[in-house]
């Protein structure tokens, strides 16, 4: 599936991440975050200035992509910007518009790089995990006392 964007054709971006890349992504909030590209928000960095525009492309170590942006600096300076690249250690917060359904969007992300339902993986061991159910040995001949 290709989608049309504003740097050309691109692919759906759960395909193109690493493995590395799926795993953080699918044991964090950051697939929250996937699910808003194509969107208009906030995004409020930790040197409290902000960028309000449109997320193109989010990866799995949070580095944001925007385009139409509007930069404002800690003392209130704005600017216009096409493009803005934000690292992911530099977001303080994202802010998620009313109408996105945080759960519907977390299970449609998570879907998407393979972390579907969860409810029915089991570990790789034989036990049900830590502390799970042990098999009790067959009582032997003992003598029973009265």
């Amino acid at each position: 599936m290709v989608i049309p964007g504003k740097f050309g054709p691109r692919q759906p971006s759960a395909i193109m991440m690493s493995i590395r890349e799926k795993v953080k992504a699918g044991n964090s909030l950051i697939c929250l975050l996937r699910a808003l590209e194509g969107r208009v928000t906030t995004v409020e960095l930790r040197n409290e200035s902000y960028a309000e525009g449109r997320i193109v492309h989010v990866d799995g170590f949070m580095n944001v992509q925007m385009t139409a942006v509007t930069f404002t600096t800690q003392n209130g300076t704005n600017s216009k910007l096409d493009s803005l690249f934000v690292q992911g250690p530099q977001i303080r917060y994202v802010q998620i518009p009313d109408d996105v359904n945080i759960v519907e969007a977390m299970k449609e992300q998570l879907g998407m790089i393979g972390f579907g339902d969860r409810q029915n993986v089991r570990g790789r061991g034989r036990h049900s995990g830590r502390g799970g159910q042990r098999r009790m040995k067959p009582a032997t001949n003992r003598p029973q006392q009265p």
